[in-house]
C-alpha cells in the first residue's frame, strides 16, 4: 500500500514540474513561426535587432523550410514588438543594403556582437536607441527576380 502511494506521489510530482514556456507564435510542428516578404506587400518595420547567419543555424528553432538551408547568408529582423514575429530576409536585394548600414549604425550606438552557435556564428547589431525605420517593397507587377525596394530612414 505505501509503495502505490510512493509512485502516486513520484506521478503528482512529475506533473506538477512546470514547464518552460515558449513565446512566440508556433506552427504546427512546434517551430517558431517566421514572417516572410512577399512580393507586392509594403512591410515597414522598426527593428530591436537584425541578426545574420546561415539558415542552418536558424533551422534549429524556426520553421525553416528545407529549400532554403542551402542558402547563403540571410537575416532575421527582430520587431521592436516582443510578441511580434522576426522578419525571414533570403532576398539578396535586401541583405545587401541592410550589410552596408551595418557600420553607420554602429557608428551612432548600436551594439554589434558575434554569437557562437554549433553550426556557426551570428552576427547581431542591436538598437538601444533611435532605431532606424526599414521599408522593404517590390510591386506586384515586377517580373519575378526583381530586386526588392529598400529605403532606410
Amino acid at each position: 500500500m505505501k509503495e502505490i502511494y510512493l509512485m502516486m506521489s513520484v506521478i503528482l510530482l512529475f506533473l506538477a514540474t512546470k514547464k518552460k514556456p515558449v513565446f512566440g507564435q508556433l506552427t504546427l510542428t512546434g517551430e517558431l513561426a517566421l514572417d516572410w516578404v512577399k512580393q507586392g506587400e509594403e512591410i515597414r518595420i522598426t527593428p530591436r535587432k537584425i541578426e545574420f547567419g546561415s539558415a542552418k543555424l536558424y533551422a534549429e528553432d524556426f520553421n525553416v523550410p528545407e529549400w532554403h538551408l542551402e542558402r547563403g547568408l540571410v537575416a532575421l529582423i527582430w520587431p521592436q514588438d516582443e510578441w511580434g514575429n522576426p522578419l525571414f530576409i533570403t532576398q539578396k536585394s535586401i541583405l545587401k543594403p541592410l550589410e552596408f548600414h551595418c557600420a553607420e549604425w554602429e557608428e551612432k550606438g548600436a551594439k554589434v556582437t558575434t554569437v557562437k552557435a554549433q553550426l556557426g556564428h551570428i552576427s547581431r547589431i542591436e538598437f538601444d536607441e533611435s532605431p532606424p525605420e526599414i521599408l522593404i517593397y517590390k510591386d506586384d507587377e515586377e517580373k519575378q527576380f526583381a530586386p526588392y525596394q529598400v529605403t532606410i530612414y
